[in-house]
């Protein structure tokens, strides 16, 4: 398991309310968290890829 995931874990366990920002609603992250902001995958991985080619 991810660092980020068990230290979100740990911290629900201690009472926290945990949040997570995400591209992907099914990632351990955002299933892992009380809250998932899920922003669009579809057009960030279209611009990330064009990024790179031009750099």
């Amino acid at each position: 398991m991810r660092p980020t995931v068990e230290g979100v874990m740990l911290a629900g366990n201690l009472g926290a309310t945990t949040v997570a920002v995400t591209s992907y609603k099914n990632a351990p992250l955002a299933k892992a968290c009380d809250y998932a902001l899920v922003a669009g995958a579809p057009v960030l991985g279209f611009q990330v890829r064009v990024m790179r080619l031009v750099s």
